[in-house]
C-alpha cells in the first residue's frame, strides 16, 4: 500500500517562524503560476522537507526528473518575483 504525498499548502503549513499571512497569500499566488508536478516538487522539497529521491519515489518519476522540473520551477518563480511590484516593496 502506497502512502500519500500531502503536498497542499493549507492555513496550517508552516512555511517558517516569521512567515505571515501575506507570505502565504503571495506563495499561493507564485504557486498557481506552476504547473501541478512543479508545485508537488517545490512543496515537497522546500516546505515538507522530502528528498529529491523520496519524491521521485511517491511521484514515480527519476531523481533526475525532480532536479530538472525544480530547477525550471525555480526560474519560473524568479522570474514572477522580478515582474512583482508588491514583493519588491516588502522585501
Amino acid at each position: 500500500m502506497e502512502a500519500t504525498l500531502n503536498l497542499e499548502i493549507s492555513k496550517d503549513t508552516t512555511i517558517n517562524y516569521e512567515s505571515t499571512i501575506e507570505d502565504k497569500i503571495i506563495l499561493t499566488q507564485l504557486l498557481d503560476k506552476l504547473s501541478k508536478t512543479q508545485q508537488k516538487i517545490i512543496i515537497g522539497i522546500f516546505l515538507k522537507d522530502y528528498s529529491v529521491i523520496q519524491l521521485g519515489q511517491k511521484l514515480g518519476i527519476s531523481r533526475q526528473s525532480v532536479n530538472k522540473t525544480k530547477n525550471i520551477a525555480l526560474k519560473k518563480l524568479r522570474n514572477e518575483l522580478d515582474g512583482d511590484t508588491l514583493w519588491k516593496m516588502k522585501y
